[in-house]
């Protein structure tokens, strides 16, 4: 290998995962080493035409779920009623199936609603170790089953789609891109189905304080994928293997994870209107204001055309986005079925209907932008403290309204114009997103009346503890009990049930290990006397 490249039968070149460490040979079958460098994937600032897709290509859409969260079950629900509406046939006459990869906790009344509209297909839970994650115990935990939609091999191509999207326009021209593709993060304007060098990905020696860390990466939202079993057997070993030299903590565990598995494949970009978080955009408007500053200050050359650039996320005309992600804390389906607890509302169990319903969207879509928005005080209500906007920003508020931009030799310049864009561009594509999602969940619900009452009622197996259920968890199981040290009763709650009766919990007071039990056994819970 360091002689030079390899010729290798996938045909992908191969990319170092640390610039003076090994290759990474995980996708790659070695046929001869050979002098002659191997083909360079595009440049950056190459555009990719994607190829359309072939006829007879076996096509899917695919979710995951796990446990018995009413919210993401209608918001499952929604999805796939979205993906059969806006179906198009492709050549050969077939259009993409609709499947849903489920554990055995799902309850099941909800499988019968969610069978409405997908094929439903029981997996295993796959549960990261501990240095994967910034912080165990949060809505990430869990995340790894998606990786379980790489097992779907009886199809060629399969898009991966996170829960909480709004399908605006119909996706189905993202299965002509090269699988691995996915939105590459950041404010960079790479061309739709461009090949991205895995090495943008990874920080050096030099790169303070995050030194050989990972740098960048892609959204796991939305994914195109092409099914393997090696693969997912590979991934699955990696992700649940206590000692590897590949973790690396995340914030963003399995999107983190992916990118660096699939860095060398490489990964291809899609275009940011697939991709849309609306939270992003005032961080696309930070990023435009720092650009703003440098053509201010005129130290450096900046070519005319590029002098008013701003990112795509700010410019981009609502209707072009096909696809909306509300990847914060609240959803569109707290719209109609909202959680019974004010913080963390994605790890919910309890639903009840929402207040929201009988309101018009648009003022739902002002509570989800308030809550989503870190940057609301500052931008779209201009009343943070005055040190607030020149850290964050080097930008000075003017008369209560006006925004002025403060750079070097104290010139100025006035940026309310592209702040007000900024604030419409969020609640337009808001409103626009949570307006088709709302039109489409209330037709999924006039053809099932009872699903909004199913989804607060959970069934679980006979004889177990209800999901939400507060418990005690004798601590340590039976097997791990020590002489001398009888167990404990540690207060929890049910978060769901397995299929064969054991129990999901949630223990109160978790540590960095996480919060959550799976395979819990009945007799290791007794109904909790302070409840």
């Amino acid at each position: 290998v360091a002689d030079g490249p390899l010729q290798v039968a996938q045909g992908y070149r191969m990319v170092p995962l640390r610039p003076r460490g090994a290759v990474d040979f995980r996708f790659f079958e070695a046929v001869e080493a050979q002098k002659d460098a191997a083909p360079d994937s595009p440049a950056p600032s190459t555009p990719s035409s994607p190829p359309s897709t072939p006829p007879g290509m076996r096509l899917a859409y695919c979710a995951v779920i796990w446990g018995a969260n009413g919210g993401y079950a209608l918001g499952a629900s929604v999805l796939g009623a979205r993906l059969r509406e806006l179906s198009s046939e492709v050549p050969g006459g077939r259009t993409p199936d609709r499947v849903l990869l489920h554990t055995d906790d799902i309850p099941p009344n909800f499988l019968e609603i969610l069978g409405q509209v997908w094929t439903l297909r029981q997996i295993d839970y796959i549960d990261g170790v501990e240095d994967l994650y910034s912080m165990k115990g949060t809505a990430f935990d869990g995340v790894f089953t998606k990786l379980a939609a790489w097992g779907l091999t009886d199809y060629d191509k399969v898009l991966l789609l996170d829960i909480d999207l709004v399908i605006l326009r119909p996706p189905m021209e993202l299965f002509a891109l090269t699988p691995p593709a996915a939105l590459v993060r950041g404010n960079g304007e790479l061309p739709h189905g461009t090949a991205v060098p895995g090495r943008r990905f990874f920080l050096g020696e030099k790169d303070l304080p995050y030194t050989w860390g990972q740098g960048g990466g892609i959204n796991a939202g939305v994914i195109l994928l092409k099914p393997d079993k090696d693969v997912l057997a590979r991934m699955v070993l990696e992700v649940t293997s206590e000692e590897h030299p590949e973790h690396i903590r995340g914030n963003g565990p399995e999107q983190d994870y992916l990118t660096r598995y699939f860095a060398s494949a490489p990964w291809h970009h899609m275009d940011v209107r697939w991709n849309y978080q609306v939270h992003h955009v005032p961080f696309s408007l930070e990023h435009a204001l720092m650009w703003k500053r440098v053509v201010l200050e005129g130290e450096r050359y900046v070519a005319p055309a590029d002098r008013d650039w701003v990112p795509v996320r700010l410019k981009a005309a609502p209707e072009s986005i096909g696809i909306v992600h509300f990847s914060g804390d609240v959803k569109p389906w707290h719209m109609v079925l909202d959680a019974v607890q004010n913080d963390n509302q994605r790890r919910a169990v309890d639903h009840a209907h929402s207040s929201w319903r009988e309101r018009d969207p648009e003022a739902f879509g002002e509570y989800l932008i308030e809550r989503c928005c870190e940057s609301w005080t500052r931008w779209f209500r201009r009343a943070a403290p005055p040190a607030e906007y020149k850290e964050s920003a080097g930008c000075e508020l003017v008369d209560g309204r006006r925004v002025e931009l403060l750079a070097a030799g104290g010139r100025r310049q006035d940026v309310t114009e592209l702040i007000d864009l900024m604030v419409k561009q969020v609640y337009d594509v808001t409103n626009l997103a949570l307006g088709h999602w709302r039109s489409c969940a209330d037709r999924f619900l006039q053809s099932r009346q009872d699903a909004l009452d199913e989804l607060k009622r959970p069934t679980f197996p006979q004889g177990c503890f209800a999901p939400g259920t507060k418990v005690q968890v004798q601590w340590p199981p039976p097997e791990q009990v020590r002489e001398n040290r009888p167990p404990k009763w540690l207060t929890a709650m049910v978060v769901s049930v397995h299929a064969d009766t054991r129990h999901v919990v949630r223990f109160h007071h978790g540590g960095t290990w996480g919060d959550t039990e799976r395979g819990v056994a009945l007799e290791r819970l007794r109904p909790d006397a302070g409840a």
